[in-house]
């Protein structure tokens, strides 16, 4: 697995349609190294061009003074030069021409090349698939280009996990998670000769059952003599 130039973690990677063409129309698929810790993007060569759908390639645009820094590239090791493109501070390996970039700095460089040079229009989504997205539409992070809607979906869900795990961390926990029914639901049918069975179905967090265990500890908390 590819490190993290800068906080050295591993690379994940991220294949998503391109907003440049083959000869059939079809859009190019674009594979991107993504830190899931910085929010720094590995591109390999011209990768950065398809990602944007720049016709100009970045390199004409690099100034040619570049100042050697302590970053090693992500594909050959050897020590990167940060250069200046349209303005902004981009890390670039003079062997195999690959191109870092920190968090952030895709959309400004985006944002720089699209104001002075001509692009491919409607940006695609790496989450869906989606095409035809303005810049504006698109949401920019570790996780890649997402639209409104599979931002939204994982945000959901990282906040929905960050919750629980809190809640079953914390001293209010108990109520809270018995407030949002993460304490299991309980069902009581009625038998034929008139006694009743009570059924609790238990939800996970963490791989835990929150049901019997909070109810077990409930318990204990409202036995404590006052």
């Amino acid at each position: 697995m590819r490190q993290c130039p800068t906080c050295a973690a591993g690379l994940e990677e991220k294949t998503f349609p391109g907003k440049l063409t083959n000869a059939a129309g079809a859009r190019i698929d674009v594979t991107i190294d993504e830190c899931g810790s910085c929010g720094g993007m590995w591109f390999d060569e011209a990768e950065i061009e398809q990602t944007m759908g720049a016709k100009t390639p970045l390199r004409a645009l690099m100034n040619t003074t570049g100042t050697p820094t302590q970053r090693g590239c992500v594909r050959c090791s050897v020590p990167m030069s940060e250069v200046a493109v349209l303005g902004v501070q981009v890390d670039v390996c003079g062997t195999c021409h690959g191109l870092w970039l920190d968090g952030g700095e895709l959309k400004s460089l985006y944002e720089q090349y699209a104001a002075n040079h001509d692009v491919e229009k409607g940006m695609s989504c790496s989450g869906c698939g989606t095409a035809g997205f303005t810049e504006a539409q698109l949401n920019y992070g570790p996780r890649g280009l997402l639209c409104d809607v599979c931002f939204s979906d994982v945000e959901l869900k990282e906040q929905a996990a960050s919750r629980a795990a809190d809640a079953a961390m914390s001293g209010q926990g108990l109520s809270a998670m018995m407030e949002n029914g993460l304490g299991g639901h309980t069902t009581v049918s009625k038998n034929a000769d008139g006694s009743t069975t009570t059924s609790t179905f238990s939800i996970q967090v963490g791989g835990i059952e929150l049901g019997g265990l909070i109810g077990l500890v409930k318990g204990l908390f409202e036995s404590k003599p006052r």
